[in-house]
């Protein structure tokens, strides 16, 4: 018995010593995002940068918060809450011209992924609408030097969205939870 307690107060001392740190990449959070979701199309950054370029009837909604969105987004994003209802979301779909392309996003793709999950579970069989989520977030489109803008134009900054996913962002240097200035 006292084996087992020395074993039990080894075992405490040890892991509440040197916590395990759950290492997770961006290519991680994708897999699981699309084995949990999928119906969930995504797009690729550099495609996504071909639609932009060729102006093409399309959508893109940051699903994050108003920090997020204050501190960086892609040039035209809407913000809408990550809490939004399918419902709101389809209704400013078709607000902005029932546009043939919905590209929705977030930090890493969680929040994104499961607001286009609810958008399809409205959408009528017969939709005509390609509903996609940025593979990798806007951590990814940020990682790879891509465009970004807060309101007073163009920025290099991206909001950490929290501590524990502010390892996923390369350019360390760019890392802010306010806009600059």
């Amino acid at each position: 018995m006292l084996l087992l307690i020395r074993l039990f107060l080894l075992l405490v001392l040890t892991l509440g010593a040197a916590p395990v740190a759950v290492s997770q990449t961006l290519s991680d959070i994708e897999a699981r995002l699309v084995e949990k979701y999928p119906r969930v199309q995504v797009i690729a950054p550099d495609e996504l940068t071909r639609e932009i370029a060729r102006s093409g009837d399309f959508l893109l909604l940051d699903v994050r918060t108003q920090a997020e969105f204050r501190v960086s987004h892609i040039a035209g994003a809407i913000r809408v809450d990550p809490q939004a209802s399918a419902k709101s979301i389809a209704a400013l779909s078709k607000e902005q011209g029932s546009p043939e392309m919905v590209v929705l996003y977030c930090s890493v793709g969680y929040r994104s992924t499961r607001m286009a999950n609810r958008l399809q579970k409205i959408l009528p069989p017969d939709s005509d609408v390609q509903l996609y989520n940025l593979s990798g977030g806007v951590f990814l489109w940020h990682n790879q030097n891509q465009p970004l803008e807060d309101d007073l134009g163009p920025t290099e900054y991206m909001h950490p969205y929290d501590a524990a996913h502010e390892s996923l962002l390369k350019r360390k240097a760019y890392i802010a939870t306010k806009p600059p200035g």
